[in-house]
């Protein structure tokens, strides 16, 4: 007899439905992720000058500034070495003498908090810890620093603003060292041009400006204007560190009509825990009281853990933590 032939099976048809399934299915997860990435590098690309396109429209640089005169200042600490950046700072001035919470304007509606943490580039271990932080601080990056790119780059990841930390001539320089190639006033306006530029070009996705040091630099009429007048070019706003109390540069910025804020409180001038809690409530309560207030920090371990304990309690008060960007813009 013949052999029978095998009957040849069907293929299920469930199973290959499946499959489509998943292939269909793969395929839009696929064109949804580029879509998210595509809008991400056009928001990068375009907010910056969405974002100060209408703080600089009408600017005039036309405006006569009358330079101011100053007062002496007290001498600024040294800094021994650029692995560890001290901060340029005076002994406390009375704008940061705390508040009396009885004299507060509780009423005042929604009080914004921008928190600038300076000093980055140095330690990534720790500066990295400052990114997990769910509220929305900025950072402030020191040029040509062991892993300066590599911080600004994390920052920038995290969503959050990056600043050039901008060294400049304080009293007592050269005794007092603010780092490599600072702005000088005993060099031309282009020698410092070439220098801010050179540092722009070291520390990528800079949004804005704050000065290193600075409390000669600052008080130099000619230099800051000059100062002021690239940043206007390059579209960048200024933040005023106050590391002496006779710095023109915030008044001076606003007679020219570029974007501008002041520090307002130094969160650890001392490096204790207790005494940065009470600054960072002191932020608060200035909030309160004027609807905004900035403050400046480092990156210390004390500094991080008083961050973590006390900005639960902006959260409580409704005082809303804000990039640096948007407190200039507003």
């Amino acid at each position: 007899m013949p052999p029978k032939k095998r009957k040849k099976r069907k293929k299920s048809t469930g199973n290959e439905f499946k499959r489509w399934i998943w292939i269909i299915t793969l395929f839009i997860v696929i064109i949804v992720t580029g879509v998210i990435f595509y809008l991400d590098y056009l928001q990068f690309k375009n907010g910056r000058n969405a974002i100060f396109q209408k703080l600089y429209t009408g600017l005039n640089l036309s405006h006569s500034v009358k330079p101011r005169v100053t007062d002496h200042v007290e001498p600024e600490n040294m800094v021994t070495q650029m692995v560890q950046p001290v901060p340029d700072t005076p002994k406390p001035y009375q704008e940061e003498t705390h508040i009396p919470t009885q004299s507060l304007n509780l009423n005042n509606k929604n009080p914004k908090v921008a928190i600038i943490i300076d000093d980055m580039g140095n330690n990534t271990g720790l500066e990295k810890q400052f990114l997990q932080l769910k509220w929305r601080l900025s950072f402030a990056v020191i040029p040509n620093l062991g892993h300066s790119r590599e911080i600004a780059v994390a920052v920038n990841s995290r969503n959050r603003d990056v600043l050039l930390h901008m060294p400049m001539e304080p009293i007592g320089y050269p005794e007092t060292d603010p780092g490599n190639k600072p702005l000088l006033v005993s060099l031309s306006h282009e020698e410092n041009r070439l220098r801010l530029l050179e540092a722009l070009n070291a520390v990528p996705h800079v949004v804005g400006i704050n000065n290193h040091m600075g409390s000669r630099f600052t008080q130099d009429y000619d230099q800051m204007k000059n100062f002021l007048q690239e940043l206007q070019h390059q579209a960048l706003f200024f933040i005023d560190s106050r590391t002496t109390a006779e710095s023109i540069a915030y008044d001076l910025a606003i007679q020219m009509k570029i974007p501008v804020a002041k520090r307002d409180v130094f969160l650890d001038h001392t490096d204790d825990y207790n005494y940065i809690c009470d600054q960072l409530r002191h932020l608060a309560a200035l909030a309160k009281s004027q609807g905004k207030s900035l403050g400046i920090g480092h990156p210390r371990l004390a500094t991080l853990r008083s961050l973590r304990d006390i900005l639960p309690e902006f959260d409580q008060e409704m005082i809303r933590v804000v990039s640096v960007s948007e407190f200039v813009e507003e």
